[in-house]
């Protein structure tokens, strides 16, 4: 059975993102009782940045792609 995740991991994201990714990591892991190093560990685990940017999951991605070939297709059986 896979161990639970620290809720100190939640809090850690939760710091980093409120701070729209401002708060440096070390700052983070002084407030919690952690080395930077596990700080940043996580943050690129979770990929806390690409909750900041807004990315997309992959699948919609794809699906975004995938609709715009179509579109592309019918666009060339019109004319």
């Amino acid at each position: 059975m896979a161990r639970q995740r620290s809720p100190d991991r939640e809090k850690a994201k939760e710091m980093y993102i409120n701070s729209n990714g401002q708060m440096k990591l070390k700052d983070i892991a002084a407030q919690l009782g952690f080395k930077d190093s596990q700080i940043r560990k996580w943050k690129s685990q979770d990929k806390w940045d690409d909750e900041l940017k807004g990315a997309l999951p992959k699948i919609m991605v794809t699906l975004l792609l995938l609709k715009k070939m179509i579109e592309q297709k019918k666009n060339l059986l019109m004319k």
